[in-house]
């Protein structure tokens, strides 16, 4: 097989599956979400202590619970 006989179909790499805006959105929610982490993570390193003093006020029961309802319903 040489290389001139290798067929490339531009039309998957303009048109993917779904369409293009969709593909935007997708990596747009990726961006944003990412910067969101980035945010936290730097909060937390600035000021440690307000994190740590703030978790214990959280409710694990319900968090747990509210991790597994939105785990189960992306099924």
């Amino acid at each position: 097989m040489e290389l001139k006989d290798i067929k490339i179909n531009y039309q998957n790499f303009y048109y993917p599956p779904g369409g293009i805006l969709l593909w935007i959105i997708i990596f747009l929610e990726l961006i944003t979400f990412g910067m969101a982490l980035v945010a936290l993570v730097f909060s937390a390193k600035e000021n440690p202590q307000l994190f740590h003093e703030s978790s214990l006020h959280l409710n694990k029961t319900f968090g747990t619970i509210n991790t597994i309802f939105l785990l189960a319903s992306g099924f």
